[in-house]
């Protein structure tokens, strides 16, 4: 008797909380992996979090985009799904259609809840074995549950919907992966023969010149063994100048480095600086010192 009397004291309860017009609708998702990202803005050094969870729940994979301040709550649920747990996610019933299509949805963190998956299921599958369950809603919710029905029919319609068109464009996908692959196939086997008339062509060309080349080699080698003579001695020349004016470059660069460093270390706003705001000064100005000489 009082085992049946919590019953119906439970079942008051259940039809007080969702007997009303409801303004959200629960989905249960479970955790897959997380995305997190802070950095600080540059003006007010606020932190500027970027902040995504995939899941799996009744609509599909989904990825939720977790916006809001709320920068206790948002480490609370951080560290709750650390141990891969399921939770509830509550939905807006202007935003349930863009929820169930979606892949991406935005939604403020604060409307992500705790719960044990493995409870919830044991207690749904006693509650379906209850026999009184069904004359509880005929006499309590009426009418209520009928218009919860036609909600839940119409929501699973859409999902059959939604997974239909899913897979009309994954069908069409692979159709045109399949196109795209035998068009491929086919431009590989013209490009083979292209190159096949190429190389035959490219033969006789070579047929008509070895003869022409032949007599000219000699000559060639010749004119190209004078000039790669002239070239190296001047390569030499060049390379000896260049040697003698890079190190006159860097001898003058010391110097100058060596008057600026000390006039830097004597100025006062150098002094004011720390260490490292100091070395980094100086080697700035070092920087701008060796691209005045060019010297690398």
């Amino acid at each position: 008797m009082v085992g049946k009397m919590k019953k119906h004291i439970v079942y008051c309860m259940a039809f007080l909380l969702f007997g009303t017009t409801c303004f959200a609708r629960d989905f249960i998702v479970q955790f897959v992996d997380e995305n997190y990202k802070e950095t600080q803005s540059s003006f007010s050094y606020l932190p500027v979090i970027y902040h995504s969870i995939q899941v799996t729940s009744q609509a599909g994979p989904k990825l939720l985009i977790l916006k809001g301040e709320d920068y206790h709550y948002r480490n609370w649920v951080r560290q709750y799904i650390a141990t891969g747990k399921a939770f509830v996610v509550k939905i807006p019933d202007d935003r349930v259609d863009l929820f169930i299509t979606s892949s991406a949805f935005e939604m403020d963190v604060t409307d992500i809840h705790p719960m044990n998956l493995a409870k919830y299921r044991q207690g749904e599958k006693e509650y379906k074995k209850d026999p009184d369950r069904e004359d509880f809603y005929k006499n309590s919710y009426g009418s209520s549950s009928k218009k919860s029905s036609d909600s839940q029919n119409k929501q699973d319609k859409e999902m059959e919907h939604s997974k239909k068109a899913q897979k009309d464009r994954a069908k069409k996908e692979r159709t045109d992966q399949n196109t795209a692959k035998k068009q491929e196939l086919k431009n590989k086997q013209l490009e083979k023969q292209a190159q096949k008339k190429q190389k035959e062509r490219s033969k006789q060309l070579a047929a008509r010149e070895l003869k022409k080349k032949q007599d000219q080699a000699k000559e060639l080698a010749k004119a190209l063994e004078k000039e790669k003579q002239d070239k190296a001695k001047r390569l030499a020349q060049l390379a000896a100048q260049n040697a003698v004016e890079e190190e006159n470059r860097r001898q003058e660069l010391a110097l100058r480095w060596l008057e600026l460093k000390k006039r830097l270390l004597e100025d006062e706003s150098i002094k004011s600086l720390d260490q490292a705001a100091r070395e980094q000064e100086l080697n700035r100005r070092w920087f701008e010192l060796k691209q005045k000489f060019d010297i690398r």
